[in-house]
């Protein structure tokens, strides 16, 4: 997993008041419920799959590319929530209902 560290520009308060955490803490905690390495795994290979079969290898690289920024915006909100004392969500509901859909629209990902 990726290291890194958010740093705050110089000049910048870095604090939430309790208010603004109150306000952001649920919809951020359900945003960090959603990845797992496993489906960036899968994500990948399949990306590199269509890619090969296209004859578009530059498709895969950009695929990876795509996988690594997010998972290093990923480390970056989990050190923001640990820092303010925001708990992380495992699933959300909405998370189970997106999957659902995308299953039945036949756009389901498969290892």
């Amino acid at each position: 997993m990726l290291s890194i560290r958010a740093v705050v520009p110089q000049g910048l308060y870095d604090l939430l008041r309790p208010d603004e955490r109150r306000l952001i803490a649920r919809s951020i905690a359900t945003f960090s419920a959603r990845g797992t390495v496993l489906r960036d795994v899968v994500l990948l290979q399949a990306a590199q799959r269509f890619a090969h079969g296209r004859r578009i290898p530059a498709l895969a690289r950009i695929a990876e590319l795509f996988i690594r920024e997010e998972q290093r915006h990923a480390v970056l909100l989990r050190a923001f929530m640990e820092d303010h004392h925001i708990a992380l969500k495992r699933t959300d509901w909405t998370d189970r209902v997106f999957r659902l859909v995308r299953r039945l629209a036949g756009l389901e990902l498969y290892i």
